[in-house]
């Protein structure tokens, strides 16, 4: 009997734009589309906590958590929200999900000596703000140098540590259908060992969709199946969220992890991203940016 042959396959799981979708007549001009969209008529808005997530990066050990709860407590403090804010992104609104709501969302990496000292602060997801973006980092850079902030060596922390900080309305990263992300097990750590803390209170303006954004598998290019987890028949899961612009193209800079279960399947799926495309959302007929989440199956079909 011939051996069956092993293929590997990447399969797209779900595109899941964070918003509902209603009929709206389209915009009768370009003109009338070039403006972003401001609250619609009709459409109450929303009071919504931006909060600070710290994630433990996948060697810290469980003891970081009490660095990262100081962390977040030094954010709040060095952090003042940039007024006004022109939001250029919309998501669904999590109780409503036929109303819109701008979308708040950056997040930073921070690695600290055991020592205390700060070696690095970076920004890896642009909220799209930068007047957001240079107080986000900033303020993290005070409150990692902060006096009061003990140092990881004393919490059992021997090497560097890195911590993931992330700003959002949604302390907790839910999918359609599911109410935690338990699928991903601990071979990446990302599923999640997060502390969440308040930073302030906003009312944000609301609208409505009349389309969802929605991927074209047939015009986007999969991310290739990496050769040396393909060699040992191994198989896994990406999840990552990205804001997608009007052009039906994810935005430069918005990608986030939100897990894996290798960091090869990552890296594959982070190096095509480019390569999707989507019918964008549109508010009142005219294309506008929003918040996507996506998933990737890597499977080993035998035939």
């Amino acid at each position: 009997m011939r051996p069956r042959t092993p293929i590997p396959v990447v399969l797209l799981l779900c595109a899941a734009q964070i918003a509902g979708a209603q009929s709206t007549p389209p915009a009768s001009s370009a003109t009338a589309c070039a403006a972003p969209p401001a609250a619609e008529p009709g459409v109450n808005g929303r009071t919504r906590t931006l909060f600070a997530v710290a994630e433990l990066g996948h060697q810290a050990p469980d003891t970081a958590r009490v660095y990262a709860m100081f962390l977040l407590d030094e954010l709040q403090r060095a952090f003042t929200l940039p007024t006004p804010l022109g939001f250029t992104a919309w998501t669904e609104d999590s109780t409503e999900p036929d109303v819109a709501l701008p979308v708040l969302a950056a997040e930073a990496m921070v690695v600290v000596r055991a020592d205390g000292q700060v070696k690095q602060v970076a920004l890896t997801q642009t909220s799209l703000l930068r007047s957001v973006d240079t107080a986000f980092e900033a303020a993290l850079r005070t409150a990692a140098q902060s006096e009061w902030m003990p140092k990881p060596s004393g919490l059992r922390v021997g090497e560097d540590l890195t911590l993931f900080i992330a700003l959002t309305f949604e302390p907790t990263t839910k999918w359609p259908g599911t109410t935690t992300l338990k699928w991903l097990g601990d071979s990446l750590a990302l599923a999640r060992r997060a502390v969440a803390h308040p930073l302030v209170r906003l009312q944000l303006p609301g609208a409505r969709f009349s389309a969802r954004a929605h991927a074209k598998p047939s015009r986007s290019a999969s991310p290739k199946y990496p050769r040396h987890l393909a060699a040992a028949d191994k198989g896994g899961e990406v999840r990552i969220e990205f804001v997608v612009g009007g052009n039906g193209r994810a935005v430069p800079g918005t990608v986030r992890l939100i897990g894996a279960t290798d960091r090869g399947f990552a890296d594959a799926v982070f190096a095509s991203v480019n390569k999707l495309r989507f019918s964008p959302a549109q508010i009142g007929g005219c294309p506008v940016p929003s918040l996507v989440r996506q998933a990737f199956e890597f499977t080993i079909r035998r035939q």
